[in-house]
């Protein structure tokens, strides 16, 4: 069974891995299949999760985490998922889109109506289903590495700057208060 997992949020943002197996570990362990940035999503466990075909569905599955598994913003302990599903790693952690799952395709069997009785009529058959694709999940939270990139950039930069800004001040104050006391004496 294929799925494809693509990374929505964290320090791995935007990047996509399919897996065509029966269980994917997933947390910041460097063995996990799906491995989070051990140094930045500090929200995953090392071993947070795992992701198991079963019957003919995927499902998740935490594995002791530390901070807990979200699907679509509900702690869940064990939960099928479907495509479009978002997996959080702990609140706040990296998250993962449940992509592409590609299953065996389903065959009914055929079963025969009654004839109908007072004149009615057999209900008019339903036209076959396009070949045409499905649109794709909502994109508006995608994140563009690049874009994540230079955010991350700004964000040491601005935070460098008040830093340097904060220790600036605290160095006027002490000089202040210097001159301050060695006029009192």
């Amino acid at each position: 069974m294929k799925i494809r997992l693509r990374q929505t949020f964290g320090a791995h943002a935007g990047r996509t891995c399919d897996f065509d197996r029966d269980v994917i570990s997933l947390g910041r362990l460097p063995t996990s299949d799906f491995a989070f940035d051990p140094y930045a999503d500090l929200d995953a466990s090392g071993a947070h999760a795992e992701l198991r075909y079963e019957q003919g569905r995927w499902i998740v599955r935490d594995v002791g985490s530390r901070n807990g598994t979200f699907v679509n913003g509900a702690r869940v302990q064990s939960q099928a998922v479907l495509d479009g599903d978002e997996i959080e790693f702990g609140m706040g952690g990296p998250r993962v889109r449940v992509e592409g799952i590609v299953s065996a395709p389903v065959t009914l069997a055929a079963t025969s109506m009654p004839a109908p009785s007072s004149g009615v009529a057999p209900p008019a058959a339903l036209p076959a289903p396009s070949a045409a694709p499905l649109p794709s999940p909502v994109l508006a939270d995608r994140v563009d590495p690049a874009a994540s990139e230079t955010s991350h950039a700004w964000a040491w930069a601005l935070g460098g700057g008040c830093a340097l800004l904060v220790l600036f001040g605290s160095c006027i104050a002490c000089i202040a208060a210097a001159l301050v006391l060695g006029r009192m004496h």
